[in-house]
């Protein structure tokens, strides 16, 4: 029974260890770090939302 137990637990936590990997990698600054590599930098200006005037469009 303890055999058991023990296998269970450290199947919980690897469980726990592979679902919490992938909410780690997708964080800002590790996206940051792993597109350094590529030469992509995070920009430092806020977007831009770009509207069109229904009158300006014909």
């Amino acid at each position: 029974m303890d055999k058991l137990t023990k296998e269970v637990h450290e199947l919980t936590r690897e469980y726990k260890v592979t679902k919490a990997d992938p909410a780690y990698k997708s964080t800002l600054s590790e996206v940051a770090k792993r597109v350094d590599t590529l030469g992509i930098k995070e920009s430092l200006q806020p977007a831009q939302k770009i509207t069109i005037r229904e009158d300006a469009a014909q």
